[in-house]
């Protein structure tokens, strides 16, 4: 299962949250991408907030295009894709830092 890292500026706060197999293809098509592998790289709060923010929009304004990479083991369907993505962003915004990932964790 790949994870994203996220280190917040002060360094003392960390989060890696998950993404289940099962949500990968949904979620490459959230972010306009083919793979999630190296999405982020240490990318500043700043920069990765934007690319979440167009991925959020994608669900907000398109939800039939992702729809069809939605799987029917998902059981948080669109919305709480959507909402995971928001999570992720407001620990950036709240936290500033860095995100990594999308990678399998060591």
């Amino acid at each position: 299962m790949k994870q994203f890292h996220l280190i917040g500026a002060t360094r003392t706060i960390e989060s890696a949250p998950q993404i289940q197999p099962y949500r990968e293809a949904l979620w490459a098509a959230a972010f306009g991408v083919e793979s999630l592998d190296g999405l982020f790289d240490m990318t500043p709060d700043d920069q990765a907030i934007e690319a979440i923010d167009r991925a959020i929009a994608r669900f907000n304004n398109d939800p039939d295009a992702l729809r069809v990479h939605l799987s029917p083991d998902d059981r948080l369907g669109l919305r709480g894709n959507r909402l995971a993505l928001a999570g992720i962003r407001a620990f950036l915004a709240d936290h500033g830092g860095t995100i990594s990932g999308a990678f399998e964790p060591e």
